[in-house]
């Protein structure tokens, strides 16, 4: 073994995971939010253990990457609006990436896909009746030449988006593979219901509620649910005033009650050999696409039925459904097994997981005098596309 190899098992060492990283892992994906005490309790460890190998997890294994929080887009009055975008020349994919979709104020997510088409695939969370102002925006990308087409896809607006979060308990540290029956989840899909799932909740708007103090925590907080209330006062520059430390107490409880929809724990995907990110989009009788959706849905999942194990994002669509899944390259043919099985019709777009970006809320977009989200013409429309209009 040369000293480069011997470097590199150093480094695998160092980012092997024991039981009680395993634990401490566990239980934040089963709250978030839990404080340390809570932590040490449930896994019988130290607090200050417990701080340390959440630190080492963190800093020096690189495994944990914090908790994002998924906004509660109803009660802000946003949309997540989802496009597929054509490109054929190499720097208008790089302008779409280091210059449009940093400009534009309301991308949440970007990646790089081949497949059907090849190109970029774009996530906005944008204000509530704003998509034309989108594809104004897109079309003229599209009659500059810097896209050659593009693909709207539009979810069910009345049924709420599904995301499955990735199911550790199927991740064995020792092997560092996933050990998950999929013969067994494909035979339980077969018990699972047709029916359409409930409606999703729509939230009371809180817009007139916010300040511009409001949207600056609620942006610290999409991209680190646990930061401390200190931190985000230090980080945003507040002035030390009398009862400071209280009012971002109070307001940060409000937002986590009524903005914040749920919490995600991000892990690092080389550590759990996640390196594979397809989308499906399959074309399908409703029938279908509810009884996948029913499935996934660990909530309504009844009996015996097991936790699909990788993360993923799944909506129904008015002629089948969209399926993100992030997973281990030689779990991928299993999947696609499964897809093929109950909805043959479906297109298969790859994601270049290197290349992948995710966008926090910007609190410049936000209007405090009007208590309303930024969306005329020359902010949404002029603005982004001023080197090329």
């Amino acid at each position: 073994m040369n000293k480069k190899q011997q470097l590199q098992k150093m480094r695998d060492l160092e980012r092997m995971l024991d039981a009680k990283d395993m634990e401490i892992l566990l239980n934040l994906q089963k709250n978030p939010l839990a404080t340390l005490s809570q932590i040490s309790q449930q896994i019988n460890l130290s607090v200050s253990n417990t701080s340390a190998r959440l630190k080492r997890l963190e800093q020096t294994k690189r495994i944990y990457q914090g908790v994002h929080a998924d906004l509660n887009t109803s009660a802000l009055e946003l949309e997540i609006y989802d496009f597929f975008f054509s490109v054929q020349q190499k720097q208008h994919l790089i302008y779409l990436e280091e210059k449009f979709s940093h400009r534009h104020p309301y991308v949440l997510f970007r990646n790089r896909i081949t497949g059907k088409e090849n190109g970029l695939f774009l996530q906005f969370r944008a204000p509530q009746s704003t998509l034309e102002l989108i594809i104004e925006t897109v079309t003229i990308l599209q009659d500059k030449g810097i896209i050659t087409d593009y693909q709207y896809l539009p979810r069910e607006p009345k049924k709420k988006a599904l995301r499955v979060k990735s199911a550790l308990q199927y991740w064995n540290p020792t092997k560092k593979t996933w050990d998950f029956d999929w013969t067994r989840w494909k035979e339980s899909y077969e018990n699972a219901k047709s029916t359409p799932p409930p409606d999703r909740e729509i939230s009371h708007s809180i817009l007139k509620e916010l300040s511009d103090l409001d949207v600056k925590l609620l942006a610290e907080l999409s991209l680190d649910a646990r930061k401390k209330n200190v931190e985000m006062i230090q980080d945003l520059g507040l002035k030390p005033v009398s009862g400071l430390a209280q009012k971002v107490s109070r307001r940060v409880r409000f937002l986590k009650e009524k903005a914040i929809e749920d919490y995600r724990v991000f892990l690092h995907w080389t550590s759990f050999d996640l390196y594979q990110s397809v989308a499906i989009k399959g074309n399908c009788k409703s029938a279908i696409s509810n009884k996948i959706y029913n499935h996934l849905d660990v909530h309504n999942n009844e009996g015996e039925r097991l936790q699909f194990p990788f993360m993923s994002l799944y909506y129904l669509m008015s002629d089948g459904f969209f399926w993100y899944v992030r997973a281990p390259p030689n779990h991928l043919s299993k999947f696609l097994d499964f897809v093929w099985g109950a909805c043959p019709n479906f297109e298969l777009y790859l994601f270049d997981y290197q290349t992948s970006q995710i966008y926090g809320l910007w609190a410049e977009t936000f209007d405090s005098e009007n208590h309303s989200w930024k969306k005329d013409h020359a902010y949404m429309v002029e603005r982004v596309l001023e080197d090329l209009i």
